[in-house]
């Protein structure tokens, strides 16, 4: 899927006429939905795993909280 993925972002930036794009544009809407499945499956086992060493949804909710924290604390840091 990476590689496809690759090759649609490589084909947009070098063939910069319009049977490139359209290229470009067919191989990315192969691949386009597959990364969000991956990750919903990644986070899916991750999320189970915390819930089944400590017994609740609870810790994992409270992690996702404070990495967001972080992230909003560290969007203070970007340069406009």
């Amino acid at each position: 899927m990476y590689v496809l993925q690759a090759a649609a972002f490589g084909l947009f930036a070098l063939w910069t006429e319009p049977p490139g794009f359209l290229l470009s544009a067919v191989l990315f809407g192969l691949t386009a939905w597959s990364i969000p499945a991956i990750m919903a499956a990644a986070c899916g086992d991750v999320l189970g795993a915390i819930a089944d060493t400590t017994g609740s949804f609870d810790p994992a909710f409270l992690l996702a909280g404070i990495v967001a924290l972080l992230g909003a604390a560290g969007s203070l840091f970007l340069k406009t």
